[in-house]
């Protein structure tokens, strides 16, 4: 954060809190669930990101993206393309199995620790395939939000911005600019392409 400061002087910050509702569908009221942790991150954190920028703004998954009028008519596209364009199929399935296998590899830790017990393919890959959809359609709404403004994003992110206008050949659809982060902690960002290419030299 320190580091992108030094390059960057206001800060439109995305707080996806009910979008991480998929990815704790195994508890009681999930969504609520996701909503109190991204409150309790926002009183841990805000403060100290704050600090680093002139200017920071916060939005919120919920307050801001899902409740737009853009939201539902990006939500039916991206159905839509579903059904017409097996290149974005191949995406949503690839990026679903990358997290599936995420996924398992965090269980079978927990569970050499004695920490799980279950691990359910089918829903690890529903809930990861719900979530990257929702996503996708929720990107679409904050780039439309700040006027094109640039993502810093660690972790795997879609590096064709173009790839959603092209499939469905509707500028509509064009995707925010993701730029790669290099963290020292994490490591670095993963362009989607390159899961998409290894996919096609192992076909």
């Amino acid at each position: 954060m320190k580091t992108a400061a030094e390059q960057v002087e206001h800060l439109v910050l995305l707080v996806c809190d009910s979008l991480d509702r998929h990815n704790i569908k195994n508890i009681e009221h999930p969504k609520q669930a996701a909503l109190d942790l991204a409150q309790t991150w926002l009183e841990g954190n805000l403060e100290r990101v704050t600090s680093y920028f002139k200017s920071v703004t916060v939005l919120g998954w919920e307050a801001d993206i899902r409740s737009h009028p853009l939201f539902t008519r990006r939500v039916a596209q991206l159905s839509e393309l579903r059904k017409t364009s097996s290149h974005y199929r191949d995406l949503v399935h690839t990026l679903s199995t990358y997290y599936l296998n995420s996924k398992r590899n965090r269980f079978e830790a927990d569970q050499r620790r004695g920490l799980a017990t279950v691990f359910d393919s089918q829903e690890a890959y529903e809930s990861s395939r719900d979530y990257l959809e929702e996503e996708f359609a929720g990107n679409m709404v904050c780039h439309a939000i700040t006027g094109g403004l640039p993502f810093i994003y660690h972790g795997l992110c879609i590096d064709d911005y173009q790839f959603f206008a092209r499939s469905s050949s509707s500028e509509a659809l064009t995707y925010p600019v993701f730029l790669p982060v290099n963290s020292k902690r994490l490591g670095p960002s993963l362009p989607a392409s390159s899961l998409l290419e290894g996919l096609q030299q192992a076909a």
